[in-house]
Order: C-alpha cells, then sequence, then structure tokens
C-alpha cells in the first residue's frame, strides 16, 4: 500500500486508538515520522519486523536507532531529496534495518512527505515491505549465476550452448580461445558454420533432429575448421534445457578436441599393423607367454612348425610344445628366474627340443627376451616372455650329410694316398735300392748319392702311409691283409723281373 491511500483522518491525533486497527489490516509495515526524523507511529507489522514493541520503537530516531550504518548516509540524502521535492525521486528506496535479535532486514518503502498549510515538513509516511528473502534468494541467484558463469568460462573445456534454431547463444573461453574467435564473432551465428561441409550436412540432417527429440547426444563425431582455417576432429556431446512446458529451449554441449588422439591411434594401428604384418610373415615362431607360462600370441610360422593354430593354443600352458626333460623343468625355472633373477636362457639362446601336435619333435633354436611393460593404476611392470624359435630339422639334415661326405672324401684320400702314391713310393724305392746295389758293385762314384735318394723315398713313403693310416682306419681283418700280400708279390715281380707269387694257405691269425 502506497501511503498517499493511507486516509487522512487515521493519522490525526485524536485517532490514535483507532488507527492501529486500521493500519494492521493494511498488511504491510506503516511508518511515520516526524520532521525530526522521530518515530511517532509504527504499526504491529512493523514492531513484529524490529522484534520490539511500540514504546520501544516511538520516539526513537529512526536514522540512528533503527537503520543500519552503512546506509545511513543514503538513505538520509534520499529523505533531504524527497523534503526538497525532487521530482527525480519517486519516493521509493530499499535499505536495511536492524531488529532486536541482531538480524539484517531488507525492507522496500514507499514515502510521502506531509505539510502543513505552511508548506512546512510536519511529517514522513513510509509504507514498507520486507524483502529480505526475495532479495536474498536474488543475491543467492546472482552469486549462482555468477558463478555458473565463471565456472563456464574458465572451465578448460570446450563448452557452448545453441536455440533451438541451431544459433549459438554462448560459448565458453576455451572454446573462443581453441577455436581462435572472439566472443562478439560467434554469438548468434549457427553452430554449423564452424563445421567442415561433411559434418555440417550430417549435423542438419541427423544430429540436430535427433537431439531435440531425443533431449541428449553423446560423442558425436565433428570435424571443426578453426579461424585460421586448420581442421579439428572432436566429439560432440550434450543435453537439453526445457522450460516449465518441457520444451527443450537450449542446450549445453561439451566438445572434446580428439585430433592428437586420433592421430595418436592411427599411428598406434599402423605400427600395430607393421609388427603384425613382420610378425606374421617371419620365418620364425615367436610365442609370447606371462610369468605362469601361458600362451599369450603365436604366430603363423609357429602354427607352421608345429602344427597348431593359435587358436588351440592361446591361454594354456607353454609346456604343451615341451617334450620331457623341458616340460617338466620350465614351471619351476621361470619362478626360479623370477625370484632370483638368475637366467639360464633369457638373453641367451640354446638348443632344444620341441613337440609338434603329431606327438613327433623336433631340435629347435631358441631365443628369450623379456618385456617389462608399465601398466597405469598397476604398482609392478608387467612381465612378458617372448620366444623366437627356429626349427634346425633341415640344418641338422644338412649337417649330417656333410659330415658324411667329408667322412667318404676323408676315406677317398686316404686310399689314393695308401694305394697310389705309396705304392708309387714303394715300387720307387725299390728300384733306386736296386740301381745303388748295381752301382755300389760297380763301385761307381754315385752309389752313394743314389743309397741318399733311396733314403728319402722310403722316408717319402713312410710318411704317406701314416696320412694314409690317419684318414683311413686300418682294418686288420685276414681279407685285407690277404688282399695286401697279393699286390705286394705283383709289384715285386713287376720291378725286379723275378717270378713271385702269393698263396694264401689258411686265414691269418690277427693278433692285438
Amino acid at each position: 500500500m502506497h501511503p498517499s491511500l493511507i486516509p487522512t483522518h487515521l493519522l490525526a491525533e485524536g485517532d490514535r486508538e483507532q488507527s492501529p486497527y486500521y493500519l494492521d489490516m493494511a498488511g504491510v509495515l506503516f511508518l511515520m515520522l516526524d520532521a525530526a526524523g522521530r518515530v511517532t507511529r509504527i504499526n504491529a507489522r512493523g514492531c513484529e519486523l524490529l522484534g520490539r514493541s511500540m514504546d520501544e520503537v516511538v520516539g526513537e530516531a529512526w536514522l540512528e536507532r533503527f537503520v543500519l550504518a552503512p546506509d545511513r548516509d543514503a538513505v538520509q540524502a534520499f529523505f533531504e531529496r524527497i523534503r526538497r521535492g525532487d521530482t527525480e525521486d519517486s519516493g521509493y528506496i530499499e535499505y536495511r534495518v536492524a531488529a532486536a535479535d541482531g538480524e539484517e532486514r531488507i525492507v522496500a518503502w514507499n514515502n510521502v512527505i506531509v505539510r502543513d498549510d505552511a508548506g512546512e515538513v510536519v511529517a514522513l509516511l513510509s509504507t514498507g515491505t520486507d524483502v529480505t528473502p526475495r532479495r536474498r534468494a536474488e543475491e543467492a541467484l546472482r552469486v549462482s549465476e555468477e558463478r555458473y558463469r565463471s565456472l563456464y568460462n574458465q572451465t578448460p573445456a570446450m563448452l557452448h550452448s545453441i536455440d533451438r534454431e541451431g544459433r549459438i547463444l554462448s560459448v565458453s573461453d576455451y572454446w573462443l580461445e581453441h577455436m581462435g574467435y572472439e566472443r562478439d564473432e560467434v554469438i548468434g551465428r549457427p553452430l554449423t558454420d564452424f563445421m567442415d561441409e561433411v559434418s555440417r550436412e550430417r549435423a542438419i540432417r541427423e544430429t540436430f533432429p535427433s537431439f531435440f527429440e531425443a533431449g541428449c547426444c553423446k560423442d558425436v563425431p565433428y570435424r571443426f575448421v578453426r579461424k585460421d582455417g586448420t581442421v579439428r576432429d572432436v566429439l560432440l556431446s550434450a543435453t537439453a534445457e526445457r522450460d516449465a512446458r518441457g520444451e527443450i529451449v537450449r542446450s549445453l554441449a561439451v566438445v572434446e578436441d580428439v585430433t592428437e588422439r586420433l592421430r595418436t591411434e592411427q599411428a598406434l594401428r599402423a605400427s600395430e599393423a607393421r609388427v603384425r604384418a613382420i610378425l606374421e610373415t617371419t620365418v620364425d615362431a615367436i610365442i609370447t607367454i606371462d610369468t605362469r607360462g601361458i600362451i599369450q600370441s603365436f604366430n603363423r610360422a609357429a602354427e607352421r612348425i608345429f602344427g597348431y593354430r593359435a587358436d588351440e593354443v592361446i591361454g594354456r600352458s607353454v609346456n604343451l610344445l615341451m617334450p620331457e626333460p623341458y616340460r617338466t623343468e620350465h614351471d619351476a625355472y621361470i619362478q626360479n628366474y623370477l625370484e632370483t633373477g638368475q637366467a639360464k636362457i633369457i638373453g641367451i639362446g640354446r638348443e632344444v627340443y620341441g613337440r609338434r601336435k603329431d606327438g613327433t619333435t623336433f631340435p629347435m633354436d631358441l631365443a628369450v627376451s623379456e618385456v617389462r611393460l608399465d601398466v597405469p593404476g598397476r604398482d609392478r611392470p608387467e612381465i612378458t616372455f617372448t620366444g623366437i624359435i627356429r626349427d634346425i630339422t633341415e640344418r641338422r639334415r644338412l649337417e649330417q650329410e656333410i659330415l658324411r661326405i667329408s667322412d667318404q672324401e676323408r676315406v677317398r684320400v686316404g686310399q689314393d694316398l695308401h694305394d697310389g702314391l705309396g705304392q708309387m713310393l714303394t715300387g720307387i724305392g725299390l728300384i733306386t735300392r736296386n740301381l745303388v746295389r748295381r752301382l755300389a758293385a760297380e763301385d761307381h762314384p754315385l752309389a752313394e748319392e743314389l743309397a741318399e735318394v733311396a733314403d728319402m723315398i722310403k722316408e717319402a713313403d713312410l710318411q704317406a702311409r701314416s696320412l694314409a693310416r690317419g684318414l683311413v682306419p686300418v682294418d686288420l681283418d685276414e681279407h685285407g691283409l690277404a688282399a695286401a700280400l697279393a699286390r705286394l708279390a705283383r709289384n715285386a715281380e713287376r720291378l725286379f723281373g723275378i717270378t713271385c707269387t702269393f698263396e694264401e694257405v689258411g686265414s691269418p691269425v690277427i693278433t692285438e
């Protein structure tokens, strides 16, 4: 109620008993100050607000007694202006008053100056409404909105809101920083202005209609175009804000730039593809196991060598691929290595035997390495053992073949030395000795020199036979000895012209 609407007879001195009844019915605070600013009247609602009785209020200086100190100067200046009749003031003011319990209350006042017939100010009539709850709610809302705006703008995330037409209503500071724009360059523009052509068409045709129907979307892939023209891959998630009727009025969207992540994932996929290609095309079997000996990977070469498909062995113990005694020793070996760090194979390599699916065994080269990977969320690194296996069956066969051929060649050379060179030297030695005897009988001066030659030939024959014995083991059996004596008889007959025959009677006895 505006104070100008209060009947003037209620303010007269003669109506003091009746006026409070009518003033209390108004449901507002009523206050009357004299020209000196002292309280002359106040209704029950006003006393209730102040927490005081009427006797405690009437007669008190209003400004000094009840108006809070920080507001007094402004209220005093306001009273002076309306006293002068300044038209710029409508007579409305809000200020804080102090209740008896020390609580502050905010009151909205409508004020009217009362003058006497001479035009002198005799009173100030004020009606007030306690707006404390409303102002506190407004202040809380203001603080909340300010906090929201601060959080919205300072959050290190790309945030934006659009209306039902897809126009941008707000963007966070991080959004502007990331996209390279000023705020006035984007507010009011369609969000699709900042997308590439493919993303723009998909947003208009699919995403926007779906969002405004469902009220949410999650991880929608787009490509945003920055002010400098660079393109960024993003994932957009949004939720809808609705009015009292449940109609969507705006969105709140979070945009995550995943450009670097996608590039990293793409590079990782390419790297993994290269590794897989290497693993699948190498001629060596590559098998990985964990610390329990459980097979984790099994490449194609391993499938070919062992005869198992990868899905038949992954998840099973690597003992499956081992014959005894390796099968029994393996688990204890891993445990011992993990506890002591003493390696017998890891980082060294050795030849062992493997066991195929059909049960056959084969020799193989085995090299084992240890890989330790730091896994997020784990105190200890994840340990994996990688075994590189090469089937050396063919190599062993070739080695045996080489040894066989080498042995045959050694025998052949020994026989050539014995049967060929040895017999020739023997024959030459006999001829030379025969010549030495003839020359010596004739007292020829060369007899002595020729005797030296004969000795040298004999020495060469002995060395040749010694080499032959080293290359070809002598089989001292009766048949070999008889054949050797028969050859000796033939050579003597040929060299000396003397009839020489060998006759075997019975079997010779060979002693050690």
